[in-house]
């Protein structure tokens, strides 16, 4: 690796059905969840560690690592010259766009 490259870490989410149906879920399943835990009490919270692997799953998260090289900079100006262009400072000003 050279020492105009970088690199960077993304965690990106690719879900295997609609997003708003896991949401659903997950509002579903913590409202179950909260009237198991007031009736059983802390056992509950297996039940959402389940829940929550289950919604994890379905989202399908994935972490992609990135090498990215560094590139010159080049940038394409294209200047109007037409006979709009040529009234009062417009050729002054685009010639300083053009210096900067």
């Amino acid at each position: 690796m050279s020492a105009d490259s970088f690199t960077s870490l993304r965690l990106i989410a690719d879900p295997l059905i609609d997003p708003h149906w896991i949401m659903a879920g997950a509002a579903l399943a913590t409202l179950l969840v909260a009237l198991r835990a007031w009736q059983a009490g802390w056992s509950a919270l297996w039940r959402f560690a389940a829940a929550a692997a289950v919604l994890a799953v379905l989202i399908n998260p994935s972490v992609v690592k990135e090498t990215r090289e560094r590139t010159s900079d080049v940038v394409l100006a294209l200047v109007d010259r037409s006979p709009s262009q040529m009234f009062g400072e417009r050729p002054a000003m685009t010639d300083a766009a053009l210096a900067w």
